[in-house]
């Protein structure tokens, strides 16, 4: 199960219920002397509870890779996700906050750290010597007209953030006669969530997601599931795994990611909670 690329085994660590990011306080009993480092992910957008990763961090010397990939323009304790002095990954897919139709970018606060991942990105080239090439490398190299889109995604970033969360607001109002049943995923208290998905759970399994993705479906909605744990992807799938991450499990069994693009109409939020508080009330 050892990474290709890192040459470092993953430990996987269960999440909590309520918000969808992993449980801060199973991860002090995964920390072995062996740790090298914490990689947490804002999921959807909704940004973990930092100070109490550096915390542990600080505590043990192991460092801090955010995965932010889905969390552009999300912010912690009003500093903005990727601002917070350690190292964080975003994603700049298409379907993302800003896009450049593929790729992504890191923030990080190390000059020299900064000069070695540079070299890296680009084939590890010497810089005394042509086609030399000092230790392994990549090309994970932005193009000029990719980074010439994303620049100008940026322009409109905080525009985009400001659209998300309202469609979110306006999606917990409509669907508050349901919320016995039906409920969102928890903001952060101390931080705040750009909304890149709007992401709803079922209480429990006493609903059928299938059912009502079909009823959303039939009516021309398209929806999808929360993503698929770790621990039960082929590529990282083990037997002593078995039951040790339940609340991941409950969370793909009973999580839904109802449609939530930045030019959705008022309309069409209600239509989309009219289905819903149907399902559930009829």
């Amino acid at each position: 199960m050892q990474s290709v690329i890192a040459g470092a085994n993953p430990v996987f660590v269960d999440c909590d219920p309520d918000d969808g990011n992993f449980n801060v306080e199973k991860i002090r009993e995964k920390i072995s002397k062996r740790t090298k480092a914490i990689m947490p992910v804002h999921i959807y957008g909704n940004p973990c509870s930092l100070d109490l990763l550096y915390s542990i961090a600080d505590k043990n010397k192991i460092n801090i890779v955010e995965d932010a990939a889905e969390a552009f323009g999300s912010e912690y304790e009003g500093k903005k996700i990727g601002g917070t002095g350690r190292i964080a990954c975003f994603s700049t897919y298409i379907n993302k906050i800003i896009t450049t139709g593929e790729g992504g970018m890191i923030t990080l606060p190390d000059l020299k750290l900064y000069k070695k991942l540079k070299k890296i990105n680009n084939y590890n080239f010497s810089p005394i010597r042509h086609f030399w090439h000092s230790n392994i490398g990549y090309n994970f190299r932005i193009t000029n007209l990719q980074a010439a889109i994303g620049l100008a995604q940026l322009e409109k970033a905080r525009e985009t953030v400001r659209k998300k969360r309202k469609i979110f607001q306006i999606y917990k109002n409509f669907l508050k006669p349901v919320v016995e049943f039906f409920f969102p995923l928890k903001e952060n208290y101390q931080g705040s969530s750009n909304f890149w998905h709007v992401a709803f759970r079922m209480k429990e399994e006493e609903y059928n997601m299938t059912k009502l993705r079909k009823l959303l479906a039939d009516n021309g909605i398209e929806t999808r599931t929360f993503f698929t744990p770790l621990h039960l992807q082929p590529a990282y799938r083990r037997p002593e795994y078995y039951g040790q991450f339940p609340n991941s499990e409950l969370l793909a069994k009973t999580g839904i990611l109802l449609p939530s693009g930045a030019n959705l109409e008022l309309k069409q939020i209600e239509k989309i909670s009219r289905l819903i508080v149907r399902y559930f009330l009829h």
